[in-house]
């Protein structure tokens, strides 16, 4: 799973998983953890606006878990 910079868990991210939509017209949801299943690269998370709901996911991923 090299190369993969965002994705959505159970979902189809075409129309969601593109980062400079996300930093313009997403960044106050991904900031209130309103994404769930939003995974990003480490990498391409610190380009993001800040966010304490991110968790760890998988070596270089992180990402907001479904609550239940």
């Amino acid at each position: 799973m090299r190369g993969y910079l965002a994705a959505m868990v159970g979902w189809d991210p075409e129309g969601v998983v593109d980062l400079a939509e996300l930093r313009a017209d997403w960044s106050e949801e991904l900031s209130r953890g309103e994404l769930p299943g939003m995974v990003l690269s480490t990498e391409a998370r610190r380009t993001l606006a800040p966010s304490t709901r991110f968790e760890p996911f998988a070596d270089g991923f992180e990402w907001l878990p479904r609550k239940n």
